[in-house]
């Protein structure tokens, strides 16, 4: 989002905060935490602030406090129109172009006699792709690099005036600018740097600070803007028990973070505990040997007691309430195909060319060859779906934790059968596999919200 700026004292460092993913992506972070390893002490800096001060701690007090040179786009990536601020360290004249990829200049300005202080530069472009914002300041060029989505109308820059005098006052005390620590600093104190997105944060960068400088912090994987998050307006879900599901929005649809855990449907009508199966009884089953936590993995349940005495349904949505709580529906085979097909049309869910990784738990799977959810897990969730391998029960006992994620669906294979769609992720295995199985059997369930 920014490039890096040099400091223009030594009495001050300047850390400018930029953030991509491993594609290349550059990325606006929700916070940036700052922790300082050589003298104990952390911060948290919120978006916008990206480029953060500290004051070098000498015990003698400064005599004089000189601006850093900056340039700064809000936001980045932008929909057409962004707004620049250009910190001046003195008076001076400054010429800006921008650039498109391939280098053609797009559009420039120039603002003669500027005084110090804070300019405020608006852009728009109409065309969506990766500029280059040049400003040469006084014979010094500083860049960043823009990302714009959308059409501004027009290729536009130009100055918009003076927004800020110099953060210095008479008396030469620096005051409290923004992203500036109050925090104590030596050259030299090691450093370390985390930023957050959409609940993802990135690798750790731990350093020693000696100079000003841009500090790139990468995301291994990150997800696409919206998804992985929790459903807007509904972070969790409470059922009749008092059992709170966390949610995640994917697409279109909010799904449950965890598999249904309850005891009773949501008139309070029980499900009693089965040590038996049955294709038209109710039952849920615990009869768990997977280590995983009970919250995680939910309760197995056969499709009677999924479906609460309601018919088959392949609608999208299903209008199956059955055993999910009010405002909330068993999905249907389409719901299930709907969540897959949306993730197999972004690129960034496939890893090693699949999406099943992208929805498996990163804990709880037994391990497995190269291409499957099993080998090296800790890629795993992309999407914050967190399927957990709970396994199945059938009479003759508990089967497949850590090798299998089962999930009822609303709609039956057939008329004929007593046998309904399940959809499967397997430890060894790419790849979403449905199949048919037998209604007395127990299985987890998902609900979506209507």
């Amino acid at each position: 989002m920014l490039l890096c700026v040099c400091a223009m004292a030594q009495s001050r460092v300047t850390i400018v905060f930029t953030c991509h993913s491993v594609g290349g992506n550059w990325l606006r972070p929700d916070s940036i935490t700052v922790e300082n390893l050589s003298l104990g002490w952390k911060e948290t800096l919120i978006y916008p602030d990206t480029q953060y001060v500290l004051k070098v701690g000498t015990g003698i007090e400064n005599v004089e406090t000189r601006l850093i040179a900056s340039l700064q786009a809000t936001p980045n990536p932008f929909a057409g129109t962004t707004t620049v601020n250009l910190q001046m360290p003195e008076p001076g004249d400054v010429q800006v172009e921008i650039a498109d990829i391939q280098g053609r200049i797009v559009e420039t300005c120039h603002g003669a006699s500027l005084q110090p202080g804070t300019h405020n530069l608006r852009v728009s472009l109409r065309t969506p792709g990766v500029y280059m914002l040049n400003a040469c300041v006084n014979g010094r060029t500083l860049s960043a690099k823009l990302v714009n989505t959308g059409n501004g109308g027009k290729d536009v820059v130009e100055f918009n005036g003076l927004v800020e005098a110099p953060y210095y006052d008479a008396s030469t005390t620096p005051k409290s600018a923004k992203g500036s620590s109050t925090h104590p600093f030596q050259l030299g104190d090691r450093m370390r740097y985390v930023a957050y997105v959409s609940y993802t944060n990135s690798e750790a960068l731990t350093q020693f600070q000696s100079q000003s400088e841009e500090v790139v912090l990468s995301f291994p994987r990150l997800p696409l803007p919206g998804d992985a998050i929790p459903c807007p307006g509904t972070p969790t879900v409470t059922d009749y028990d008092g059992n709170i599901y966390h949610t995640v929005k994917i697409g279109d649809q909010c799904w449950m973070k965890e598999n249904m855990r309850t005891t009773h449907y949501a008139n309070g009508g029980i499900i009693p505990e089965g040590s038996t199966s049955s294709s038209t009884t109710p039952y849920y089953y615990d009869y768990d040997t997977s280590g995983i936590a009970l919250a995680q993995r939910g309760y197995l349940y056969n499709w009677p007691a999924v479906m609460h005495g309601a018919g088959s349904s392949d609608a999208n949505p299903s209008g199956v309430q059955g055993i999910c709580p009010n405002g909330w529906h068993v999905p249907s085979d389409a719901e299930w195909d709907q969540l897959e097909n949306y993730l197999r049309s972004q690129s960034l869910y496939k890893i090693d060319g699949d999406i099943t990784k992208a929805l498996a738990s990163p804990t709880g799977w037994v391990t497995s060859q190269e291409y499957s959810v099993g080998n090296d897990p800790s890629t795993n969730n992309l999407t914050g779906f967190s399927a957990v391998p709970a396994g199945f029960w059938k009479d003759d006992g508990f089967n497949g934790a850590g090798h299998y994620a089962y999930f009822w669906v609303s709609t039956e294979y057939d008329n004929n059968t007593n046998q309904a769609w399940i959809h499967i992720l397997n430890y060894s295995t790419l790849g979403m596999h449905k199949n048919r199985y037998y209604k007395e059997v127990g299985i987890s369930v998902r609900c979506v919200k209507n």
